[in-house]
């Protein structure tokens, strides 16, 4: 792959992703997506990231997006994190 076949990918990439962000930061989660679409999402994106990681062979074309994979659940991970600690933050101390 040469460099410029990674930088249009890498743009195209972004380019759905602020799409796909936009238009959910648009409706909301709460307001017209079906739980259970969100959840069958998440349930989607980890089996992805999971014959990504484990068979590379089953998918090719994934191959190159599993740094991607591996930093978007870094974040996802921080994030979590510090949520979490906001919440206890908030629950009233037993002093």
């Amino acid at each position: 792959m040469t460099i410029g076949g990674t930088v249009n990918k890498t743009a195209m990439s972004l380019a759905i992703l602020l799409v796909a962000a936009m238009d959910v930061w648009g409706r909301g989660v709460a307001d017209d997506l079906p739980m259970g679409l969100v959840i069958g999402g998440v349930i989607g994106g980890f089996v992805v990231a999971l014959v990504t990681a484990f068979k590379q062979t089953w998918a090719p074309y994934t191959k190159y997006m599993e740094w991607y994979g591996g930093f978007g659940l870094l974040v996802t991970l921080v994030w979590l994190y510090l949520e979490i600690l906001r919440l206890l933050a908030k629950l009233p101390s037993r002093d």
